[in-house]
């Protein structure tokens, strides 16, 4: 029996073997295991809530995001692509906007919950941290200069006056080094409209271009170089403006307190010009009245009864209060008793 036994638990421990080696060969035959490819941009499980290629399109940073980090709550991630392929993907904190230059350098902008706290991050092709500053302000969009020597960021002025003016910094891109931050000059000219078109160096002086392609030309203190350049331009956007406010504006600028009938000829003929596109714009209907009321006033100064009346009449069905109810009656009747040529 103690034979029968022994056989049985060798014949048992062969097979066991036997199983062990057989499988083994059967995958060796099959070849070797094939390895897991980098997921492609349209493969993650994550949505894309932003893709940036460099300058050249030879890779692309993507700022991902889980549905749940929309309602509030979740980290975020960046990855880096050469074409299709994932060079390395990080977790960040909320991030919010990023670039990549064409080495491979990325920049990334994170904003804390709820807070008025923000964090650059500098990373290398690899995905090492090259830096990583604490920014005590709103961060807003970013970009690299036209030289791919820096990265630059908008830092938003706040109530709680953390910071007291819309700023501009510039990052190294090797190092993170902040080099240079100045006064955002949208803030300043009105020529400069829509966000941060390119930031870039020119003899030494900082050019900032913004959407409408107007250009800031600032030097190392911060200084805008081109200043009247910027206000001759604003004059200029403000005259062929079609928005209605900005020529009621203009027209009043051009009385400068004075009396209308203290205006010359030409100057009268300007102002009414200006309160007629005016007239044609999506204003107030408090606006309308009042711009009525101005060019029944001019009309007046050239003894044009009718066109006078016909602006009165045209301000009190905009605002009946406007003030011209009675000399508008007294007009009417000296019309009609006025006699016939």
């Amino acid at each position: 029996m103690r034979t029968i036994i022994i056989v049985i638990v060798v014949l048992l421990g062969l097979m066991a073997i036997g199983a062990l080696t057989g499988g083994s060969k059967s995958k060796k035959r099959g070849g070797p295991r094939p390895k897991a490819s980098s997921p492609s941009m349209d493969d993650l499980d994550w949505d894309v809530a932003m893709r940036h290629s460099s300058p050249s399109g030879n890779v692309t940073l993507a700022i991902l995001q889980p549905i749940e980090s929309i309602r509030g709550g979740s980290n975020g991630k960046i990855a880096l692509f050469e074409g299709s392929r994932m060079l390395w993907f990080a977790q960040v904190r909320n991030p919010q906007e990023g670039c990549v230059t064409d080495i491979g350098n990325v920049f990334v902008v994170e904003q804390k919950w709820n807070t008025k706290t923000g964090y650059a991050k500098i990373y290398d092709r690899s995905g090492k941290i090259l830096a990583h500053s604490m920014i005590k302000s709103a961060l807003g969009g970013c970009g690299i200069t036209s030289d791919q020597q820096y990265f630059w960021c908008e830092l938003y002025r706040d109530k709680a006056k953390t910071l007291s003016k819309n700023r501009i910094t510039l990052f190294r891109v090797t190092d993170g080094a902040s080099t240079t931050t100045f006064d955002d000059p949208r803030d300043t000219f009105s020529a400069l409209k829509g966000g941060v078109k390119s930031v870039g160096f020119v003899g030494g002086s900082i050019v900032f271009v913004s959407e409408n392609g107007v250009s800031a030309e600032i030097d190392s203190s911060g200084k805008v170089l081109n200043q009247e350049a910027l206000i001759q331009q604003n004059a200029m956007q403000r005259l062929h403006s079609d928005d209605g406010y900005t020529l009621v504006n203009l027209a009043g600028e051009r009385l400068m307190n004075r009396q209308i009938s203290e205006l010359s000829e030409g100057e009268r003929k300007e102002i009414k010009d200006l309160l007629i596109r005016a007239d044609a714009g999506d204003i107030s209907p408090n606006t309308h009245a009042s711009i009525n009321k101005t060019l029944g006033e001019l009309a007046s100064l050239e003894n044009d009864m009718n066109a006078t009346i016909g602006y009165f009449e045209i301000a009190l069905k905009w605002n009946p209060k406007v003030g011209l109810k009675r000399r508008l009656e007294s007009m009417t009747r000296k019309k009609q008793h006025k006699p016939s040529p």
